[in-house]
């Protein structure tokens, strides 16, 4: 291929806002912002990318969803449904796109000692939800690993990957 093009793809944007707040209590803002950064992010990415691979000959796409947002695990709303949505956004790209010699993955972790994690445990505190918290920082996993599977995913070893990769 041309190293002119895009050969991979990653999406791993995120915001997780919302915490332990009812479904009847979410503000339509709250909403509008974490599926415009998780879901629609993911979208516009991969549509502004995918002509590039095209021209290219082909490429890989690997979106970043969420355990929480493909098993309901989620401890906001907003963000499990935005997962969700980019879970469902893979599915149909991967039949779509692999005629154009484009391979395409989500990838699912969940339990991951990152920022956004950070945030949520802080939020959980925040709303009276501490003791759980202590239990949550014990499973955290090292993001490293996360990073180990994209490389993965994205070389030519995983030429017969396709789908969900689910993650700790």
């Amino acid at each position: 291929r041309s190293m002119d093009g895009i050969d991979a793809l990653i999406t791993a944007a995120g915001v997780f806002r919302g915490t332990l707040v009812p479904v009847d209590e979410l503000e339509a803002e709250v909403w509008d912002t974490v599926l415009d950064v998780n879901l629609r992010g993911a979208f516009l990415a991969v549509k502004h990318s995918v002509p590039a691979m095209k021209r290219g000959g082909g490429g890989v796409v690997l979106l970043i969803a969420s355990v929480g947002g493909v098993t309901g695990g989620s401890s906001s709303v907003a963000y499990g449904a935005s997962k969700g949505g980019v879970h469902g956004l893979a599915m149909t790209l991967q039949s779509q796109l692999e005629l154009h010699g484009i391979r395409v993955n989500d990838l699912c972790p969940g339990n991951i000692a990152t920022p956004l994690m950070d945030r949520a445990l802080r939020d959980m505190v925040s709303a009276g939800q501490g003791d759980l918290v202590e239990e949550r920082k014990a499973r955290l996993a090292n993001p490293d690993g996360v990073a180990r599977v994209l490389a993965f995913l994205v070389s030519d070893d995983a030429d017969y990957v396709r789908g969900t990769v689910f993650t700790r």
